[in-house]
């Protein structure tokens, strides 16, 4: 099953942080499937020096070894946790990640059932940056 999401991110430490957001879209392959609509709250850690980190991190592509791998995990009707970690690009230190879901679609939608777990592996993009003084896509 491949997947889509809409994402906020912020980067708060390094040299590039702002209060600004980085709008990026996440497209990804999945086993055991996911409803099609969560509300996540989670966080991440760039396992290098907080001086390298900077905006364009958020931005992960396959064919630069930067393919993030994720796992979920149900741990009640509707929530679960996800942690995952992407590899830094040509060889660049990598990324951990944690969150937590609310699913209000969980359980059975009809005769449909929802699958509540899986792994999956995916890229992400930046579509915009909101920092004012960021040119950058």
């Amino acid at each position: 099953m491949e997947g889509t999401s809409n994402e906020f991110n912020w980067i708060l430490r390094g040299p590039e942080a702002s209060i600004y957001p980085i709008w990026t879209i996440i497209t990804n392959v999945i086993t055991g499937g996911a409803s099609g609509f969560s509300i996540n709250v989670g966080g991440a850690t760039y396992l290098g020096p907080v001086s390298e980190i900077n905006r364009s991190i958020v931005e992960t592509k396959f064919r630069e070894g930067g393919v993030g791998t994720y796992v979920s995990v149900p741990f009640a009707e509707g929530l679960s946790a996800t942690g995952g970690y992407t590899p830094g690009a040509n060889g660049a230190p990598g990324i951990i990640s944690g969150s937590l879901s609310f699913d209000p679609l969980a359980g059975e939608i009809g005769d449909v059932p929802v699958p509540k777990y899986g792994v999956s592996f995916s890229n992400t993009y930046k579509v915009k940056d909101f920092k004012p003084e960021s040119n950058e896509k």
